[in-house]
């Protein structure tokens, strides 16, 4: 190679290098400030002198978007999980949902009904101390040691829906968790709705499917609810109740896959 022509070559080389090593440096900042934890939904109903439960484990993870990739700052969030099932027997299935109450419809002055990704920031707020500059890290490992509960009032609940039919998505209802009675029939009542931090593991233990002790691979995210819903799909923008134009649709009728597994 000629002596003339290196000086260009360096500087091409640097012109390649220099952003990949860039975008590189930041995808490791990002990797250092990202965190996964986990929680449990509970739910109990009583209908005819006899108590459902069902319960669902959720992940949460969260990455703190690297400074160094301006048009990517801000918070990234990722749910994996499913919505809560509560067999009631003769009286069919209640599901509580991934996706929150519509605005206008909660009442209590003090109701903060949650998306999955929301509930646990408002079942357990950050501290004091949790508030400065290192403060999300500090809640983010605060929730992955898992550990904290609390009761849910019926306002603070996800969306909660049954179907006429489960075979039929189009036969989707709202339920209140408030009058049970009106959709699930007499007698019905919520006995018991809460929120528990559980342990997420140590990564990458956590995401690798194999059997491995619990401090490790932290608590399984629930993974049953197209045993009752086999129609679910991959894809989580697909509305239960296709568009038909004109105008907006009842807030129901957006409800969609993502909404019940992610």
């Amino acid at each position: 190679m000629p002596s003339g022509l290196k000086p260009f070559v360096v500087v091409a080389l640097l012109i390649v290098a220099l952003p990949l090593l860039w975008v590189g440096a930041a995808a490791l900042t990002e990797f250092g400030n990202t965190w996964t934890y986990r929680y449990r939904i509970t739910l109990g109903v009583s209908v005819g002198g006899k108590e459902h439960v069902g319960s669902s484990v959720i992940q949460v993870r969260v990455t703190q978007k690297s400074a160094m990739l301006p048009q990517t700052q801000g918070v990234s969030i990722k749910v994996s999980g499913e919505a809560v099932v509560v067999d009631l027997g003769n009286h069919g299935i209640l599901f509580v949902l991934l996706k929150d109450v519509e605005r206008p419809q909660r009442r209590a002055p003090n109701s903060w009904s949650a998306s999955a990704n929301e509930i646990t920031s408002s079942a357990f707020p950050r501290t004091q101390e949790e508030k400065g500059e290192w403060g999300l890290a500090r809640t983010m490992r605060r929730y992955s040691q898992g550990g904290q509960g609390r009761e849910l009032q019926p306002d603070q609940l996800p969306l909660l829906v049954r179907f006429r039919n489960e075979t039929a998505p189009s036969t989707i209802e709202q339920v209140d968790p408030t009058n049970l009675e009106m959709s699930i029939g007499p007698g019905a009542r919520l006995t018991r709705a809460t929120i528990e931090t559980v342990p997420a593991g140590r990564f990458p233990f956590n995401i690798s499917g194999l059997t491995l002790p619990r401090w490790l691979t932290g608590e399984p995210v629930t993974r049953k609810i197209k045993e009752v819903l086999p129609w679910l799909s991959p894809d989580p923008e697909r509305r239960l109740i296709p568009p038909t134009g004109g105008r907006m649709p009842p807030y129901i009728a957006l409800t969609a896959h993502g909404d019940f597994i992610r």
